[in-house]
């Protein structure tokens, strides 16, 4: 991929299903007795649906952790650490 191409086309993952359904989480879970994560919720309804805190910064750790998780995934804060 050229690196002067469109972000979004950097981005992609031509290898990502983007037809998976909900079906096939339950598929998933029914395999395992692991839990299982789900990461990248972009919509209100299916943050609803698994319960995505929306975790944003160090305080949204803490409220989480003192709620009662047993633990907390972070992406875009941890990526924008690093890059400072």
């Amino acid at each position: 991929m050229a690196p002067d191409a469109p972000w979004a086309s950097r981005t992609h993952n031509p290898h990502l299903d983007p037809g998976l359904t909900w079906s096939d989480l339950e598929w998933l879970e029914s395999l395992t007795a692991l839990p299982v994560v789900v990461k990248g919720i972009l919509r209100a309804d299916d943050a609803v649906r698994v319960v995505d805190g929306g975790i944003r910064r160090g305080t949204d750790v803490a409220k989480a952790l003192c709620r009662g998780a047993d633990a907390v995934l972070i992406g875009r804060p941890y990526v924008w650490g690093l890059a400072v």
